[in-house]
């Protein structure tokens, strides 16, 4: 939706409620609370945003629980659902991708700010070996510690990952399980403007919104 990527989130909710259909199939009605605990979120209403995607299963909404959480401020949670959506990904002992890299620092970080040993130790015995590169390989150990949370490092690792732009992720899954999606289905631009899709417009409209924001 043109309006959540350019930062509107409570645009993209008028646009949604002016667009209800009756009768949506199973799978646009997804898309729709989606779109919509998104937003939601985006505006501040965390429980609102939660409570939107309660019976809504898929990787896609296990990445955004984690980002309501996130932007909630309960570290705990979140970083236990970045831990689900990766499910059995450290059995695989190829080096992890720079996506996954993020996810699995800004986890750690999460636990530690919750002060989680328990959490903290699980995940630095998965995800340890799978980091590659001298910074990323750094930047775990010190966020993964249980007594760095006041030091200097750790503090500079947790900022990094709070300025992790969570939308980006979010519209990477959308994209991912829509695929054929059409704004017809999850909204509209708005002002007459033709309805598209969650691809390549909708990250184009980001890009520029967040470059005139600097």
């Amino acid at each position: 939706m043109v309006y959540l990527t350019g930062r509107k989130p409570d645009r993209a909710l008028s646009a949604l409620r002016s667009t209800r259909i009756a009768d949506l199939s199973g799978e646009l009605r997804q898309q729709r609370l989606l779109l919509e605990a998104r937003a939601q979120s985006d505006i501040g209403r965390h429980d609102l945003a939660l409570d939107i995607i309660t019976n809504i299963v898929g990787r896609e909404t296990v990445r955004l629980r984690s980002d309501i959480y996130w932007a909630a401020r309960r570290w705990r949670e979140s970083s236990e659902q970045i831990e689900l959506y990766y499910a059995d990904r450290w059995r695989d002992f190829k080096p992890l991708n720079p996506v996954e890299k993020g996810d699995v620092i800004r986890a750690v970080v999460g636990y530690s700010l919750a002060d989680d040993a328990i959490g903290l130790a699980r995940f630095r015995e998965k995800y340890a070996p799978l980091m590659s590169g001298d910074a990323d390989r750094a930047a775990f150990e010190t966020a993964s510690k249980p007594v760095a949370a006041n030091s200097a490092e750790f503090a500079l690792i947790a900022k990094m990952a709070a300025s992790v732009d969570t939308l980006e992720g979010f519209l990477r899954e959308m994209k991912t399980r829509f695929p054929d999606a059409t704004a017809e289905g999850a909204g509209v631009a708005g002002n007459g403007e033709e309805r598209s899709g969650l691809d390549r417009r909708l990250a184009a409209d980001y890009r520029i919104d967040a470059g005139r924001r600097g």
